[in-house]
């Protein structure tokens, strides 16, 4: 009893989380569509977000598993879900007057909003392959609805229906490396899986032993269906369409949580089974996964660099720079070493400041009555000459940019010194240039966009929306960006303890 006890008031967030899709499910039933829509039902949205965010820094900080070792609770955990639920209020708090005014806004939006929370919950907490996937489909569900929200447009529709076969598609192919995995290993448990590839000892004919090679494959179908996830080539072609497709508060959600919870996923894998405390990885079959993992990022890196260079539409750009930018995260992961996997954090956390405040900026900047587009900016043409009628969030922008382009003192300059730099630790120089190339390379896209900001005529005179919750993401993003060069050293030591948690040391 002691322990069912236990194990339920760790999974407090998650059972409120549930509740509360349920209460909100009874008020689609019994209140009217435009009370479903009032800027009060808004604000209660933020009081439960705020509610959750509290009893999840209220659990325990010291390593538990919770329901026969299916999920745990520690630290590395707590600051991901947090780290998510922030993510989730700062888009949320930009989004509701930009959803409103596209008509989205009802309380099945707030419904599956919470669903994908306490999907992300689940998966961030999973210790076992069984509940990763059950956390793991509750989000796909979620977002395919999240995705599909505007109803009357062909355009989401198209990008619904792709995303939603594709996500299929990945789903089966997780599942069938996981039954590969359990029929070479005998369990899904995270640990049970490392314990096991440790200690295998049966050879088969060709020297290598059989549960090694039976996960081996399934772990590969497993890193797929996460690659698929978290857009990196060859299985990104979802991102730009998907993007386009969807409104952009819904994008900005897609852009960062979702990929926040499965590079954590990997994290902790990568940590167990592949990382420079693992002994048995190398003289396994398990030894090629970094250097394929390492090929797969380089290759995001190329494609999503170049290919946001033909990009004019702003969400299609976004998503090309993500593919991008995701490539630099799982580069430093596949090190499997400390500083790399610390690198890959760090880049990771900074991508998401400079992120928001660049959706929360898009949200704000409006197509004038009377022309012949209607609602938030569309085109990166749009932004031309924006520093002679709203030079403050011209400037913003501005900063932003020049960030993303990796240039000092930014946050976006040491995130990308720092991971490059751990790259040439490891011996990798020549893939450290080749990465210093292509942020080389894509600086000049994103300097393009300031050169417009301040050098060209406007075509268009953008209006600027200014309800408070447009600008405090923003303020905290800006500030996140300019000073961390100043409050960095909190950010980076906190990291480094995740880090050595995960790796043992």
């Amino acid at each position: 009893m002691g322990t069912i006890l236990r194990d339920l008031l760790c999974f407090i967030p998650e059972l409120t989380l549930g509740g509360l899709i349920l209460i909100f499910l009874g008020g689609a039933v019994f209140l009217k569509k435009e009370t479903q829509g009032s800027v009060l039902f808004g604000k209660v949205m933020f009081g439960v977000l705020g509610m959750v965010g509290i009893l999840v820094l209220l659990q325990n900080l010291e390593p538990l598993y919770i329901f026969n070792r299916l999920f745990i609770s520690d630290t590395y955990t707590i600051f991901v879900k947090v780290l998510v639920l922030s993510i989730t209020i700062c888009i949320y708090s930009f989004s509701f007057s930009s959803l409103k005014s596209e008509k989205v806004i009802g309380v099945e939006l707030y419904v599956f909003i919470l669903m994908a929370l306490l999907g992300m919950f689940m998966v961030i907490g999973s210790n076992d392959f069984l509940s990763f996937y059950l956390g793991m489909e509750l989000q796909n569900i979620a977002f395919y609805v999240l995705v599909s929200f505007k109803k009357d447009s062909l355009k989401n529709n198209e990008a619904a229906i792709k995303y939603f076969i594709l996500g299929v598609v990945a789903s089966g192919i997780f599942l069938f490396g996981a039954s590969l995995l359990y029929g070479a290993v005998g369990s899904l448990n995270f640990q049970d899986i490392g314990n096991v590839l440790g200690a295998s000892t049966l050879e088969s004919s060709s020297g290598i032993p059989y549960a090694l090679f039976g996960a081996g494959v399934g772990l590969l179908f497993i890193m797929v269906s996460f690659l698929f996830k978290v857009s990196i080539v060859p299985f990104h072609m979802w991102a730009p369409d998907v993007y386009e497709g969807s409104p952009l508060p819904i994008v900005a959600f897609l852009a960062f949580a979702p990929k926040v919870v499965i590079l954590s996923v990997i994290l902790r894998l990568w940590a167990l089974l592949f990382s420079e405390t693992t002994v048995f990885v190398a003289s396994s079959v398990l030894k090629v996964f970094p250097p394929m993992i390492m090929g797969a990022s380089l290759l995001s890196i190329i494609v999503g660099t170049f290919g946001a260079f033909g990009q004019s539409n702003i969400k299609r750009f976004l998503a090309y720079t993500g593919i991008s930018h995701m490539g630099f995260v799982v580069l430093g992961i596949s090190l499997g070493n400390y500083s790399g996997m610390h690198a890959a954090l760090v880049y990771l956390l900074s991508y998401i400041i400079m992120g928001i405040g660049f959706f929360a900026s898009l949200g704000a900047l409006r197509y004038p009555p009377g022309f012949s587009r209607i609602g938030i900016v569309k085109d990166l043409s749009d932004l031309k000459g924006l520093s002679k009628t709203h030079p403050g969030m011209s400037f913003s922008l501005a900063i932003l940019m020049i960030s993303f382009a990796g240039l000092p003192p930014l946050i976006g300059f040491f995130s990308k010194l720092y991971l490059l730099l751990s790259l040439i630790e490891t011996g990798f120089v020549g893939i450290a240039i080749l990465g210093g190339l292509s942020s080389v390379v894509a600086a000049v896209y994103y300097l393009r966009i300031v050169k417009d900001l301040y050098f060209e005529d406007a075509e268009v005179s953008l209006e600027v929306v200014t309800p408070l919750s447009f600008f405090i993401p923003l303020f905290l993003s800006l500030g996140g960006t300019v000073f961390f060069c100043i409050y960095a050293e909190p950010v980076l030591l906190y990291v480094s303890i995740l880090m050595k948690m995960l790796l043992g040391r």
